[in-house]
């Protein structure tokens, strides 16, 4: 219930109560006075104490304000209470239906299916289907993980491949374009070529092994050339970079089947790797060591009472000793491994601080390391160790030591094939050390240019020490009997100014 200070303003709010809800307009006539005009006469017939106090009871301040009943506590709680009682009840008010009668099975008559042959229909697809079905499988889609045509890698190989075969001869003048990974074989290749070569439905069709094809070095016409041999179908395809090949059957007809001469390639302990001629496959490989240790003896001059006797293994099976009686061809490797009876390979041995090799024959007590970086053009640069004795002066390659990477991110590695200065293992007599000059490069450097002859050739290796190894390296020269020759450090001209400045005189104008 409100409670009113004021007077006037209840009687306003009655006169303007009964003028707005009075539909007939009988109040406004009987209050013609709006309650503005009947405040303001008010205020004007009141004495000024009066007033006064009317505004003060006027102020904005004062409204009035309806009052909102709330519900009680009580109220609220049977209201839950009532709501839980129904939850847990889980009652469902279902509608009743009356239930479906199953369908007569009179209603509906059973119908006779006729049976309608597919096979008999002429059209399109199903020529497609049949055609389909009766696909020929390609017989060489093992290869085909070896093309990177969709996907081509900075190490990938790219070539052109001339196909004699053809029966079109527009065809024949056609190279097809082959990218094959580096690491793929020349048998790899072929068969990629034989996968392509029944894809695209060349006529005539293939034979089903890839053996019966070679690889042949062609003309950018797409002449074969005979002249040069077949390339092995273990060869890497990386070792050879002719832009066009050819692939044409192998016939025991032709002349060339009849002049074919295989390889057989023979690593050493040294990393001296020779390539020995094998005429028939059915050669033991017995003939095949004595040539390879008789060459590698010529080369390196080695004395007779030095030289042992030697097995063979295969270079990608280590500790296996093949027998010297079996041929060539049953042993179906091309890389060999030769080393000393009652030895294993140097390289599987852990031994730190040593060269990862053994010389094959007995070296000489007077041996001497030294850590040495070898240099080229282009900035080409890679870790190495000299090996200078009184009978061979070696240069090794090593693996630069690899610091650990402690609370910092992996660095990820530059792009694959960057050439290095030194891949493989250089061994010079030293009856073949034509020279051997040391120079100054710079403070705290010097590096010595070794010359030396190989095969009618003259070869330089450019050797970077510092200054402390250079004088035991060049100590070392001496004692093995070899000549180190210093160079001269070339004199630079004087400046105009320098003089003049070293005199304590001035340039005048």
């Amino acid at each position: 219930m409100a409670s009113w200070h004021s007077k006037q303003k209840v009687v306003n709010l009655i006169r303007h109560t009964f003028s707005t809800t009075d539909d007939s307009g009988m109040c406004a006539a009987v209050l013609p006075d709006a309650v503005g005009a009947c405040k303001a006469r008010y205020f004007q017939t009141s004495s000024k104490e009066d007033t006064e106090v009317a505004e003060e009871e006027d102020s904005p301040d004062v409204c009035l304000r309806r009052g909102h009943r709330r519900r009680s506590n009580t109220v609220k709680r049977l209201d839950a209470l009532q709501q839980q009682r129904r939850l847990l009840v889980g009652t469902r008010v279902v509608q009743w239906q009356k239930p479906v009668e199953p369908p007569d099975p009179d209603a509906f008559p059973i119908c006779s299916f006729e049976k309608i042959n597919f096979r008999d229909v002429d059209s399109t697809t199903s020529h497609m289907i049949l055609d389909d079905q009766h696909y020929k499988v390609n017989l060489f889609k093992e290869y085909l993980k070896f093309d990177e045509s969709f996907s081509p890698q900075p190490c990938s190989r790219s070539m052109q491949i001339f196909l004699p075969m053809l029966q079109d001869e527009s065809q024949r003048q056609v190279p097809l374009e082959i990218t094959v990974s580096r690491h793929s074989k020349v048998r790899d290749l072929i068969g990629l070529v034989c996968y392509h070569y029944t894809a695209n439905g060349f006529q005539p069709p293939l034979k089903k092994s890839v053996d019966d094809f070679a690889l042949y070095v062609a003309e950018e016409t797409g002449e074969i050339d005979y002249g040069l041999p077949a390339r092995s179908p273990m060869e890497s395809v990386s070792h050879f970079h002719f832009p066009c090949m050819a692939m044409a059957e192998r016939s025991s007809d032709s002349n060339f089947r009849t002049k074919k001469i295989a390889h057989a390639i023979v690593h050493f302990d040294n990393g001296e790797c020779l390539l020995i001629d094998v005429t028939s496959p059915s050669v033991p490989l017995r003939t095949i060591r004595d040539k390879a240790t008789a060459e590698y003896f010529a080369k390196f001059s080695i004395e007779d009472h030095k030289r042992l006797n030697y097995k063979l293994e295969k270079f990608k099976e280590p500790g296996i000793e093949l027998s010297l009686d079996a041929t060539f061809a049953a042993v179906g490797c091309e890389e060999l491994y030769c080393l000393r009876e009652n030895s294993s390979r140097r390289q599987n041995r852990p031994d730190v601080g040593r060269p990862s090799f053994v010389s094959l024959y007995e070296t000489s007590p007077v041996d001497y390391v030294f850590q040495v970086t070898v240099v080229k053009r282009l900035r080409l640069k890679c870790c190495a160790e000299l090996h200078i004795s009184p009978s061979v002066i070696s240069v090794m390659p090593t693996k630069p030591i690899e610091k650990p990477n402690i609370g910092r991110l992996a660095i990820m590695a530059r792009r694959v094939g960057v050439p290095l200065a030194l891949e493989r293992p250089i061994t010079m007599p030293r009856r073949q050390v034509i020279q051997v000059r040391r120079s100054k490069l710079k403070e705290g450097s010097e590096i010595f240019k070794l010359r030396y002859q190989r095969q009618d050739k003259e070869l330089t290796v450019d050797i970077r020490v510092d200054s402390i190894s250079a004088e035991n390296i060049a100590i070392a020269f001496s004692r093995c009997s070899v000549n180190c020759d210093l160079s001269r450090q070339a004199k630079r001209l004087a400046l105009p100014w320098s003089s003049s400045r070293s005199n304590g005189s001035a340039l005048r104008l």
